[in-house]
């Protein structure tokens, strides 16, 4: 397990991770946990609900849409914002590492940014679209 100290200098190597302070890096650090993966493992399926944030830091994973991502992908930040579907599924193409973080550290953090982060636009629509098909349930 690596110490705050090396998760905040590897998560400045993540893009999206750039416009954070660094008192929000640090806290971030705290609150990820580190997981490996093999070639072939599912990492998120499409229409699930999304658990947890995942950074990649090592390896390679493909996406449902075609897409190959690496070192510094960020899977499930607007989904985890506004607690959308996964978008797609997610297959890990060689093994690797990840940061991730579910949702009471994801919540903390979010108190810690506010609206300095925001999610995409497509993500608050699926959502809407998501609540005004879903049956009710009492007590929610």
């Amino acid at each position: 397990m690596f110490r705050k100290r090396g998760k905040v200098d590897e998560l400045l190597a993540v893009p999206a991770a750039r416009r954070l302070r660094r008192q929000e890096l640090e806290f971030l650090a705290t609150q990820m946990d580190e997981i490996h993966f093999k070639a072939g493992q599912q990492l998120k399926l499409a229409g699930q609900p999304c658990n947890e944030l995942l950074i990649v830091m090592e390896g390679h994973v493909a996406d449902g849409n075609g897409r190959t991502l690496s070192r510094g992908e960020v899977l499930g930040l607007d989904q985890m914002w506004e607690r959308c579907p996964e978008r797609c599924s997610v297959r890990a193409l060689s093994p690797g590492r990840a940061f991730v973080m579910g949702h009471a550290q994801f919540r903390a953090w979010k108190a810690l940014v506010g609206t300095r982060v925001e999610p995409a636009e497509e993500c608050v629509d699926a959502h809407k679209l998501l609540l005004a098909r879903s049956p009710k349930v009492p007590g929610f």
